[in-house]
């Protein structure tokens, strides 16, 4: 069973649309980044370019992206069988609900570098009632690409995105033990709503839920 600390009240719709997975604690690890068109990393040597993810073959990209972006993280080296496979079976399913369930409503983001794409990240739209809420997901770089600012970038950008979308809200998922990602949701101004236990697609996990006002 399930077990939840609230640190927060969210309604009973709000709540729904909070516990629906863990696959962004992992991908938020990663550093990622760019704005509106173009920006150079903190070296100035690289430019990258930002689109949306509305071209056919996109979902596709999404999913290949978290594959190969965890072939050589260390999160794929835990000694667990089939740990790489299960977690993309995990994105892929999510990817699905994302165009079935939630009826596509969000948009996703890809950073491009020399005809490379490099990063991903999606803003998906949990609205509920009078209440307008967006969700981070899917936020990951791959490996060659981390380190060079873009996490502060992209978030820069989603957090435009949520405010053109008129979200009053913006929350995301993630766990304990992932120092990068939280310490990046801090510095953006998300705090705790929610923590405790939850089954997940991996077994028992710890659970954190950050959310942010706009």
């Amino acid at each position: 069973m399930d077990t939840m600390t609230p640190l927060a009240n969210p309604n009973a719709d709000q709540m729904g649309d909070l516990l629906n997975g863990i696959d962004d604690a992992i991908c938020l690890d990663q550093h990622l980044g760019t704005d509106n068109n173009s920006v150079s990393n903190i070296n100035n040597e690289v430019d990258f370019e930002i689109r949306s993810g509305n071209r056919p073959g996109d979902l596709g990209l999404l999913l290949n992206l978290h594959g190969v972006g965890y072939t050589t993280n260390e999160i794929a080296q835990l000694d667990k069988p089939n740990y790489r496979l299960k977690f993309e079976a995990h994105i892929a399913r999510s990817i699905a609900d994302f165009q079935s369930e939630d009826a596509g409503l969000g948009e996703i983001f890809f950073i491009e570098q020399d005809g490379e794409t490099v990063a991903c990240a999606g803003l998906i739209d949990r609205s509920s009632g009078m209440k307008k809420q967006g969700q981070l997901k899917w936020l990951l770089t791959l490996p060659h690409m981390r380190r060079n600012g873009i996490g502060n970038q992209m978030m820069d950008h989603i957090l435009e995105q949520a405010r053109i979308k008129e979200f009053d809200e913006i929350f995301v998922e993630t766990t304990s033990g992932l120092p990068a990602s939280m310490a990046l949701y801090k510095k953006f101004g998300f705090k705790d709503v929610i923590r405790g236990m939850k089954n997940s697609w991996d077994g028992q996990s710890s659970f954190i839920v950050m959310a942010k006002t706009l």
